[in-house]
């Protein structure tokens, strides 16, 4: 991402262990968290972020087995709402 002019600091680099699929848009990764994200928030926005930047993982995963390179970075532009709940219990 920074390649494209988005240079994030380490709090918004928080996925681990990404994979995608090389025929179907399909994705895995492990999104990292910090002790102290639930101090303020329901789910920090830093992992929010990490999980649209695995989508951008996702969309871009169809290169039929070949290396292709990344010519464009996907940026959402638009969320027209987002809702978080807090689990009633821990989980």
């Amino acid at each position: 991402m920074a390649r494209f002019g988005l240079n994030f600091g380490t709090a918004f680099q928080r996925l681990d262990d990404i994979r995608s699929d090389s025929v179907f848009q399909d994705a895995t990764s492990e999104v990292l968290a910090n002790e102290t994200d639930g101090n303020d928030y329901h789910l920090h926005q830093t992992v929010i972020y990490a999980s649209l930047q695995h989508l951008t993982v996702a969309a871009s995963a169809t290169s039929k087995g070949y290396a292709t390179p990344i010519t464009r970075i996907l940026v959402p532009t638009k969320i027209e709402e987002i809702c978080v709940y807090r689990c009633h219990k821990i989980v």
